[in-house]
C-alpha cells in the first residue's frame, strides 16, 4: 500500500506531501514573524515553539506548541496552540499553509461541502474564501482529492490567491486570531488532517543526514592564512567573544539578549564553492569598524560555457 510520510518541522509544524503547515503571525501593517523551535518535549509530546509579535524589543511574545500523531486511520492529528504572554495587537496570528497553482488552479476547494473553484488565471479577488468552516478538503485540477482538513471545532480559514502578490501558490490560513490578542489566554486549532489522493499518513520525525569525505573534497589546510597586523587581520577591530552565544540570542535592533542597548552590526560575505587558494581574497570592504559577525555564504560556482561567443 503507498503510504505518505509526515514531517516534524523545527518551527512547530508539519510537512505533508501537499502542503507544509507552520505556525505565523502578521504585525499591523503585514511585517510578518514564523515560529522558532524551543529544544525539548513535552512529556505528554508536544513540541514548544516562539514567535514575536514585533522587532522591537521587549515586544510581547507567542508561546506555542504544536503536537502530531497517528490515528491508526491513515490519518495525522494535528494540534497547535498559541498564548500570548502580554496584549498585542495582531493582524493575524495563524497556521499557515500553501499549494501550488500549477497543480490546482482549475482545482476545487470543499467547504463544508459547498464547492469553491480554484481559478486557474488570476482573478480580480484576493481573498477567495474567508469565514468558518468544520470541514476543507482541496481537489487538484485532475479531481483528485489531495487534502482534507477535519477542525474539532469551527474555524475561521482563509484561501488567498498569491499571484496577486507575484507569488505562484495557492495560501491556506488556519486561524488562531484575527486582530489583537489577550495576554495569557490560549487561542487554538485542533484538527485531523489526510491526504487521500497520496496514500494513508505516517508521521516521519525525519532521516538522520550523515556526511562522510570523498574523493572529490578539497582538503583545507589547518595553516593561518591571515598574517597577525595586516589588512584582513580583524582580531583588533571588536572585541572577540568567546564561545559564540556568550550574550545570547540576536533580538530587536540587532541587540545580544545579554548586551541591552548596544546594537551590533553584521557583515555577509559571498564566496564560491571552487575558491582560489586561501578560500579566496577577503574585500578590503570588510575592513569596516565595528562589525560584531561575519556571515558567508556559499555558491556553487558557475558551470563552465560550452560556447564562449554566446557567454557573457
Amino acid at each position: 500500500m503507498k503510504v505518505a510520510a509526515a514531517t516534524v518541522s523545527f518551527d512547530g509544524g508539519l510537512s505533508t506531501p501537499v502542503s507544509p503547515f507552520s505556525p505565523m503571525l502578521y504585525e499591523p501593517g503585514w511585517t510578518g514573524h514564523g515560529a522558532t523551535s524551543v529544544p525539548g518535549e513535552d512529556a505528554d509530546g508536544w513540541h514548544r515553539f516562539t514567535m514575536r509579535t514585533a522587532n522591537a524589543s521587549g515586544a510581547p511574545r507567542i508561546d506555542g506548541r504544536s503536537r502530531f500523531a497517528e490515528t491508526g486511520d491513515g490519518a495525522i492529528r494535528a494540534e497547535w496552540t498559541a498564548t500570548p504572554s502580554a496584549d498585542a495587537i495582531l493582524a493575524e496570528l495563524f497556521v499557515a499553509g500553501s499549494v501550488p497553482f500549477s497543480r490546482f488552479g482549475g482545482g476545487t476547494a470543499l467547504l463544508d461541502g459547498r464547492e469553491l473553484e480554484i481559478p486557474v488565471q488570476i482573478g480580480p479577488k484576493a481573498h477567495l474564501f474567508r469565514g468558518a468552516v468544520t470541514n476543507f478538503a482541496l481537489l487538484d485540477r485532475d479531481g483528485a482529492e489531495r487534502l482534507r482538513v477535519a477542525f474539532d471545532a469551527p474555524t475561521r480559514i482563509l484561501l488567498q490567491d498569491g499571484r496577486h502578490w507575484d507569488g505562484t501558490a495557492l495560501s491556506l490560513r488556519f486561524f488562531f486570531a484575527e486582530g489583537p490578542v489577550e495576554g495569557g489566554r490560549r487561542y487554538e486549532v485542533r484538527s485531523t488532517v489526510r491526504t487521500p489522493a497520496d496514500g494513508p499518513l505516517v508521521l516521519s520525525e525525519g532521516n538522520p543526514v550523515t556526511l562522510e569525505a570523498g574523493p572529490d573534497w578539497i582538503p583545507l589546510e589547518g595553516a593561518v592564512w591571515i598574517e597577525p597586523g595586516s589588512a584582513r587581520d580583524f582580531s583588533r577591530v571588536v572585541p572577540h567573544h568567546a564561545p559564540a552565544g556568550t550574550f545570547g540570542r540576536v533580538g530587536g535592533h540587532f541587540e545580544f539578549e545579554g548586551l541591552p542597548g548596544q546594537p551590533q552590526r553584521f557583515y555577509e560575505d559571498e564566496w564560491s564553492l571552487a575558491p582560489p587558494p586561501h578560500l579566496g581574497v577577503w574585500s578590503a570592504q570588510l575592513m569596516r569598524s565595528r562589525h560584531q559577525l561575519l556571515f558567508f555564504r556559499f555558491t556553487p560556482s558557475p558551470a563552465p560555457c560550452a560556447a564562449p561567443a554566446s557567454c557573457s
